[in-house]
């Protein structure tokens, strides 16, 4: 996993902490009827949006980003789903 961060240009913690879940996880796009995935830079390694998302996040509380205490609003389920869905 450490190599393929690196070999993706994500080399520090901050780097990871730069980074959005699509960048590691992958993303969906559809455009005139067609439907194209994306990779992510961890594609292949089991790795749920959620996990990725949770990597990215004690990155950036490493790196002093934001406040480890202070309360983190869950996502909405479905939310990226609707997103996908509103693209078409």
């Amino acid at each position: 996993m450490l190599v393929a961060l690196g070999e993706n240009g994500i080399r520090t913690v901050e780097d990871l902490a730069g980074c959005a879940t699509d960048d590691l996880h992958g993303w969906i796009e559809q455009t005139s009827g067609t439907t194209r995935r994306h990779a992510g830079v961890l594609d292949g390694f089991g790795l749920s949006g959620d996990e990725c998302g949770a990597m990215i996040m004690k990155a950036r509380v490493r790196v002093g980003w934001i406040d480890e205490s202070s309360p983190a609003q869950p996502a909405k389920a479905g939310y990226a789903r609707r997103m996908v869905n509103l693209a078409a």
